[in-house]
């Protein structure tokens, strides 16, 4: 996975474009870039490969935009890092990396909503208070490596199916995180000769959880926004479209 993940990041162009206006076109497309990144980088992971087709669908299709998140958050950092953005959102699409200014970007949602654009910021993240905004600092000085950061992708897009599902894809999530927790382990204790991790993984794994928290926050605004009727879209494949 970590190969996966190195992958993901060649050939880049690093002439950012930055993202002024964010519509409908915007959002189709990111959607559809973020799918097919999520769906790239698992096919790195052997065991996962090893599963049916339809299983691999049901948790790909549930997990691509919790997984996003946590992609566009390791961008971010790395973009801050290397002095390439200041204090903005950077992400992949394709081969090229796109530049967001959340706090003042015009934001265009009256193509999939009754409210209006102010009015449908309460049930997106769509601000400083962006998982990106937030944690951005943390993750920079976490800085995980690749291995890292390819089991915090796994661990937050795992659990997030293993809680969406009960049976049997439950317990396929449980066993994968089995799989790379032993893995993890050994990466630490027989590559980088670092048998006391325990801290380290701490600090892994309390990023993850603090998106994990987000991404239920999130979902108990879309419920609302459900109840409500605030969309006026449907969705043919709405499995694909929980938790955005």
């Amino acid at each position: 996975m970590a190969i996966g993940r190195r992958k993901l990041q060649e050939n880049h162009n690093l002439n950012l474009k930055m993202i002024r206006n964010f519509g409908e076109s915007e959002t189709m497309a990111f959607w559809e870039s973020d799918f097919l990144r999520a769906a790239k980088w698992f096919t790195y992971f052997d065991e996962f490969q090893k599963l049916e087709k339809e299983q691999q669908l049901k948790i790909l299709a549930s997990v691509w935009h919790v997984w996003s998140r946590l992609d566009k958050l390791a961008i971010t950092a790395m973009g801050r890092q290397k002095k390439l953005i200041g204090d903005f959102v950077m992400f992949s699409s394709g081969s090229q990396y796109f530049v967001m200014d959340m706090k003042n970007m015009e934001l265009d949602l009256t193509w999939c909503a009754r409210l209006s654009n102010q009015e449908m910021q309460f049930f997106y993240d769509t601000s400083e208070n962006n998982i990106t905004y937030k944690y951005a600092q943390e993750m920079m000085e976490l800085n995980p490596d690749d291995v890292e950061l390819s089991y915090m992708l796994a661990d937050l897009a795992l659990s997030h199916a293993s809680r969406r599902f009960r049976g049997e894809i439950e317990e396929i999530c449980e066993k994968l995180m089995e799989i790379l927790g032993n893995a993890l382990h050994n990466y630490y204790v027989e590559q980088k000769e670092t048998p006391r991790y325990a801290l380290r993984l701490a600090q892994i794994l309390k990023i993850n959880r603090k998106i994990k928290e987000e991404v239920i926050q999130i979902r108990s605004k879309l419920q609302l926004a459900k109840i409500f009727d605030v969309h006026t879209v449907e969705f043919s494949h709405m499995e694909y479209f929980e938790d955005l």
